[in-house]
């Protein structure tokens, strides 16, 4: 939700990278907003209302992947609202876990163990880890 007190109107444009705010408060002011986005949206999916509050903003992610560290390139802007009511604060965390479990699917099924492999571990969680910090060299465990 953007938080812009007694909207007369408003005009929201969405882009692959970017939202493109335009009002007008009922003082006749106009306030322009522009986020640049940290990962790219589908704008035909996109939707805003206008609340009493200000506007709320409905996005949709290009690619399905776990959750944004934040909305925007900019590390954190207080006028911006998460709608906690939307869903869970678990889902973030889940959508993680279910990313990393497809995510190892995939690695084993492109590139199996094999089981005469004598530096291999005995600790599968050890050997996954190995596995992310052998394909993913920025990895940290504090990632995921």
């Amino acid at each position: 939700m953007v938080l812009i007190e007694s909207i007369s109107k408003q005009d929201v444009k969405f882009t692959e990278n970017n939202i493109h705010i335009s009002a007008t408060n009922k003082h006749g002011e106009d306030v322009e907003l522009s986020l640049d986005l940290l990962r790219p949206i589908i704008p035909e999916k996109c939707s805003y209302i206008h609340l009493e509050r200000g506007l709320k903003l409905t996005i949709q992610k290009k690619s399905q992947e776990p959750c944004w560290k934040r909305l925007t390139k900019e590390k954190k802007l207080n006028f911006l609202i998460k709608d906690k009511s939307f869903g869970d604060p678990n889902d973030c965390e889940d959508a993680k876990h279910t990313w990393l479990l497809d995510y190892m699917f995939y690695k084993r099924k492109t590139n199996p163990i094999k089981q005469d492999e004598p530096n291999k571990k005995n600790d599968p969680v050890q050997n996954i880890i190995d596995n992310l910090k052998d394909s993913q060299s920025h990895f940290s465990i504090h990632e995921f």
